[in-house]
């Protein structure tokens, strides 16, 4: 008799654990993904990954990053090949931006930016949106 009362118990803090750690997460907070959008931007590429993995290593927060190569004229992609094996990134090669933008109907969120670094200059224009980012996702890190 005892013993078949333990069992119960235990099986019910089982199967409530399970439960509890379930709902938990379910309810963490949706993962950090930040999408970089390049074309032809041999020249600057590689220190804009690293930069960008120092910045966040310094943080100590975590941003899934993506990766998105426009068709590039020059060495960017193969750049872009070696950098994601050196930091675990995903890279996806595009024909354009805007038809990749029809085709998975993104949406900017809290938690899920999409920056265009084509063109001259636009990485130091697009910088304080990537600090913002990244200040947002520390933030809501902590409290979590």
């Amino acid at each position: 008799m005892e013993y078949s009362f333990i069992v119960l118990v235990i099986a019910f803090l089982l199967f409530g654990g399970w439960s509890f750690l379930k709902q938990r997460l379910m309810e963490q907070e949706e993962e950090f993904i930040l999408y970089l959008v390049v074309q032809n931007q041999e020249s600057c590429l590689e220190g804009i990954i690293r930069m960008f993995f120092r910045y966040l290593f310094r943080q100590g927060v975590f941003v899934r990053l993506i990766l998105l190569v426009e068709s590039s004229e020059d060495q960017t992609l193969a750049i872009a090949q070696r950098l994601a094996g050196e930091y675990f990134f995903e890279l996806q090669e595009i024909m354009s931006l805007e038809e990749w933008l029809l085709s998975t109907s993104f949406q900017e969120t809290e938690h899920k930016i999409l920056l265009d670094l084509r063109g001259k200059d636009k990485g130091l224009a697009e910088a304080r949106r990537i600090r913002k980012f990244i200040a947002t996702n520390k933030l809501l890190q902590k409290r979590g």
